[in-house]
């Protein structure tokens, strides 16, 4: 990043301020998470909660893998896209269609 000082002195003491711009290009967010679902019925759409995604300073890459779909800002399900930072995303899969199955997804960001 770039950073900017200045001395501020009022009386005889002098301190210096400095503010320092963020790295561009970063696309790889700060620590999310998703709650697992239990007990949900066989062959079943199933939506995660909504995550914030925040810690990049660029618009970075969204894909998920077979099977999973993905939303930013409420907008449509999709498999591919790009998220800003501050975007809500939420992902969506089928649940098994055995009784005590379980399905999972990876989603990558960056």
């Amino acid at each position: 990043g770039v950073s900017v000082s200045t001395e501020v002195t009022i009386g005889g003491l002098t301190n210096t301020f400095t503010v320092t711009t963020t790295t561009a290009g970063d696309t790889n967010p700060d620590a999310f998470s998703f709650v697992n679902k239990t007990n949900q019925p066989p062959s079943t759409i199933t939506e995660s909660n909504a995550v914030v995604i925040t810690g990049i300073t660029s618009p970075s890459p969204v894909a998920i893998t077979a099977g999973g779909q993905f939303s930013i800002n409420g907008g449509s399900w999709i498999t591919s896209g790009s998220i800003n930072n501050g975007d809500t995303l939420k992902i969506r899969l089928t649940s098994s269609a055995t009784l005590g199955g379980t399905v999972s997804t990876t989603i990558t960001i960056g």
